[in-house]
């Protein structure tokens, strides 16, 4: 499998015959300058963005990107097809598949928290409609089971010292593995109940006590987790 990561807010725009319109702008493109003031005096009201959206107010947010484009007369912005972000454009560019990841989507101004959605009155306000951005999915949609945690390996001290009261080296290990069972809906989406397990892995990672010469310990939980 392949992760991709990038920044938010940035896009690339896609003709109806699959290439790509002109290189993507960047963020801090001088052309988003005076765009926010803009729109926010004369389009739609900075009370009503951020009660639609909740996110901060940012120049270089998607929104006023695309707004300054399309008061430009952009011929990349007037002639899309489709407009992916950054990630799914590359992803786009990878498998063929037109998608909007939920959390980049959400670094544009554009999305509505309480429906999930892009919202239809901004993109409108920007004489855009939803059928220009790909379908919304979730991170890690439709996974029954997760595995993350870290594992940490190093040389170094240890809590040991010697005979001359001098604190020893060896191979450190400190790792939480943890496994999750994640219970869906009907639409194997948005899942918000996880059953599963942390295990904590030590070795020479803590201070011994009552003289005690162990130094490996394995410490498993089990836990209900609640995404909120």
């Amino acid at each position: 499998s392949i992760g991709i990561d990038t920044w938010g807010v940035d896009f690339v725009f896609i003709g109806n015959d699959g290439a790509i319109l002109r290189n993507p702008r960047a963020y801090r493109d001088p052309i988003t300058f005076d765009a926010m003031d803009d729109y926010l005096r004369h389009v739609v009201s900075r009370r009503e963005v951020y009660d639609i959206t909740g996110i901060q107010f940012m120049n270089f947010n998607s929104i006023f990107q695309l707004y300054a484009m399309k008061r430009e007369q952009n011929a990349a912005f007037l002639n899309a097809s489709k407009i992916l972000f950054v990630p799914d454009a590359l992803s786009w560019m990878l498998t063929g598949n037109e998608v909007c990841e939920y959390t980049i989507a959400s670094t544009s101004q554009l999305l509505d928290p309480r429906t999930k959605q892009l919202d239809e009155r901004l993109l409108a306000s920007l004489g855009l409609s939803r059928s220009k951005f790909g379908k919304m999915v979730q991170p890690e949609i439709g996974r029954v089971c997760t595995f993350s945690g870290y594992f940490d390996l190093w040389y170094g001290y240890i809590p040991e010292f010697d005979g001359n009261n001098i604190q020893k080296k060896g191979i450190v290990i400190n790792s939480e593995p943890q496994f999750w069972f994640n219970v869906f809906g009907k639409d194997r989406q948005n899942n918000k109940l996880s059953l599963g397990t942390e295990v904590k892995i030590n070795n020479n990672f803590i201070w011994r006590t009552n003289n005690s010469t162990r130094t490996f310990f394995v410490n498993p939980t089990l836990a209900i987790k609640y995404t909120f």
